[in-house]
């Protein structure tokens, strides 16, 4: 069940999703001395011993603007270095095109998980809602970081597809999905009111629970009719607590807003 004091994981997987997170918002390393690059030459840089050749080539492939790059970009997705993996996913987001989603799923689908982390991030920065059915599944990946991030690329694209992927999660038997699943939740606001009350009354106890939980966070009038239904109806002591709680939250936010 979520935590109503939320609680990190541990607190490397919190500062490596900080991490992730302050690289996303850098600026794109300097290009090289060459004022005109060739896509060729790029694409060959990306074969440097050096990771700031690497970086450079990936920002010139991504200022070029040429899609044509994807699967040279998508192999870099793999690098040890974490700035250049996530300069790759950045550049692929970016270079969004139909064509780039069949190489981006299979990257949520790669053994190694810094690529399928980095494909949830560029799925994200897409902001292609066809996205949305590689990036729910990733809510199921064993790695937290993976399915931290799917949950932030869902946040990103949003609209019901999104949303109801997140709502879905809460039902998961794994602590750290469901938080990142509720906190994502939480971030869309009303747009995840109607899944979240379709979530009242669908699926086993922990995902009515959970659901009644995060819509107490989000504090919206138009949830109080369902979660009155989950207290008087509901079988499950636990969901019918948590109902309760965000009955008594909502009720407080809107005293708080007259």
């Amino acid at each position: 069940m979520i935590q109503r004091i939320p609680t990190s994981v541990t607190r490397a997987c919190y500062l490596a999703l900080v991490a992730v997170m302050a690289l996303a918002t850098m600026s794109w390393p300097v290009l090289a001395d060459d004022p005109t690059p060739t896509p060729s030459a790029l694409v060959d840089d990306l074969q440097s011993s050096d990771p700031a050749s690497r970086a450079a080539a990936v920002a010139g492939l991504a200022a070029l603007g040429d899609a044509r790059a994807a699967q040279a970009l998508f192999e870099l997705l793999a690098d040890p270095d974490q700035r250049v993996g996530l300069y790759a996913a950045q550049a692929l987001g970016e270079l969004a095109s139909p064509e780039n989603l069949p190489i981006l799923r299979t990257g949520m689908r790669h053994r190694n998980p810094d690529v399928r982390w980095r494909t949830a991030f560029a799925l994200g920065e897409m902001g292609d809602p066809r996205a949305i059915p590689a990036l729910a599944t990733a809510l199921d990946d064993p790695e937290v970081l993976v399915h931290r991030t799917a949950a932030e690329s869902l946040v990103k694209l949003g609209g019901p597809g999104a949303a109801g992927a997140l709502a879905r999660a809460l039902g998961s038997s794994t602590p750290s999905v469901v938080n990142a699943a509720g906190n994502g939740l939480t971030q869309m606001g009303d747009m995840a009111v109607i899944p979240l009350t379709i979530g009242l009354s669908v699926g086993d106890a922990r995902r009515r629970a959970n659901s009644a939980t995060v819509l107490g966070y989000i504090g919206s009038p138009q949830a109080l009719p369902a979660l009155r239904t989950a207290v008087a109806l509901d079988t499950e002591d636990s969901v019918r607590a948590e109902a309760e709680w965000a009955i008594g939250e909502i009720n407080k936010k809107n005293a708080s807003r007259r």
